[in-house]
């Protein structure tokens, strides 16, 4: 009797054993009635392929407005607009953004770095080397990574040879017929440029008759390392007659907005992140004897570091060759008597101890791309 409850017993379990093995393994397959398959789940968060793509233009576009604008999407932002019910599957919906962004403007999401953090009159090199020795002292080195900040924007992945070439004037035939139009519009006719720079982009920042100027202000932040004070740097633009009342000149067809000082477009390259601004109240809070420091803005991955030390060894290489062709009219320069490879050697040098330059001026090695 006990021997048969037994083998009853013995039964009943192989029999539950038997269904936990065939739900398990019906899950191990991928539970077809209720879990998509991998192939339906490309895009993450239960969605499939064209459901995630279609959240990504939805990100793409949200994008283009906010670089229109020269302002930072953050996450929450994204999130809220596109997936608030499904927070997980952001990434996966960035991903699919820059990926359609890329096939059809030449532009990919990147996400900014955090602010960076230093004390008055003290240079990125010095605060690193800060963290340094508090690393050595047994520090939490967490705090000294560089963290990311949750805002993104736009980069442009056109090659530069193809941005040369689309900058390159070519006549088009249906210019000849528009002649009026462009005259009654006070435009120039179009020179068949596929780029048109002429027009700027809507905002102040980033017209082309303004583009110089950020670029040399980024340069010599750069080569201050990498933190400059207000006085340095209106000294040091003072010597290209730029000065705090300089109302600077710019024009386009899509600009509204009234001319500006350099003073003025300073705060609003912080403004559009080109630059970070720093203010340290005077004695006793007042804003008299504040202090103001100027750093890389956190759209450096729009103008990296390395761009930066490119163009500032073009000058230098248009220096040397305008400085060579001279001499060679006047027939009096010793580099032409001189070999070929010599001249070759020497410019390499000449390349090679300027970078060095750059690096040491800067505080430390550049980042970015070129």
């Amino acid at each position: 009797m006990a021997r048969r409850s037994t083998e009853s017993q013995a039964q009943t379990q192989n029999g539950r054993g038997r269904r936990r093995e065939a739900e398990g393994s019906e899950s191990s397959e991928g539970e077809t009635e209720t879990v998509p398959t991998q192939a339906q789940t490309q895009g993450g968060g239960g969605l499939n392929e064209e459901a995630t793509k279609a959240k990504g233009a939805q990100i793409a576009r949200l994008a283009l407005f906010m670089e229109y604008k020269r302002r930072p999407m953050n996450r929450s932002q994204m999130s809220g607009a596109v997936c608030p019910d499904q927070p997980r599957a952001l990434n996966s919906f960035i991903a699919s953004a820059s990926a359609q962004l890329q096939s059809v403007f030449g532009m990919e999401i990147v996400e900014y770095r955090a602010k960076q953090k230093t004390g008055p009159g003290e240079t990125q090199a010095q605060a690193q080397k800060g963290k340094g020795r508090a690393r050595e002292d047994g520090e939490d080195d967490a705090s000294s990574k560089n963290k990311g900040s949750s805002t993104y924007g736009l980069r442009s992945v056109l090659p530069q040879e193809l941005i040369a070439m689309m900058n390159e004037p070519r006549s088009l035939p249906m210019v000849e017929h528009q002649e009026d139009e462009y005259a009654e519009d006070s435009d120039a006719p179009d020179s068949g440029a596929l780029l048109r720079w002429d027009k700027g982009d809507g905002t102040v920042v980033g017209h082309i008759g303004l583009l110089g100027i950020r670029t040399v202000i980024l340069c010599l932040v750069l080569c201050t390392g990498r933190v400059i004070q207000d006085d340095h740097l209106h000294a040091l633009l003072r010597r290209l007659n730029l000065y705090r009342d300089t109302i600077l000149p710019y024009g386009s067809s899509d600009q509204r907005e009234p001319p500006m000082t350099l003073d003025k477009y300073l705060d609003q390259l912080a403004k559009y992140n080109y630059l970070e601004k720093k203010t340290t109240p005077g004695p006793g809070g007042a804003e008299e004897g504040a202090l103001i420091e100027w750093r890389w803005g956190s759209r450096e991955v729009e103008f990296s570091e390395k761009a930066a030390a490119a163009f500032i060894e073009s000058i230098f290489e248009a220096g040397e060759e305008e400085t060579d062709s001279e001499d060679e009219e006047e027939g009096t320069s010793n580099r032409r008597r001189r070999p070929e490879r010599d001249r070759e050697a020497e410019s390499r040098a000449k390349k090679a101890k300027l970078k060095a330059d750059i690096v040491k001026a800067a505080g430390g090695e550049l980042t970015g791309s070129v």
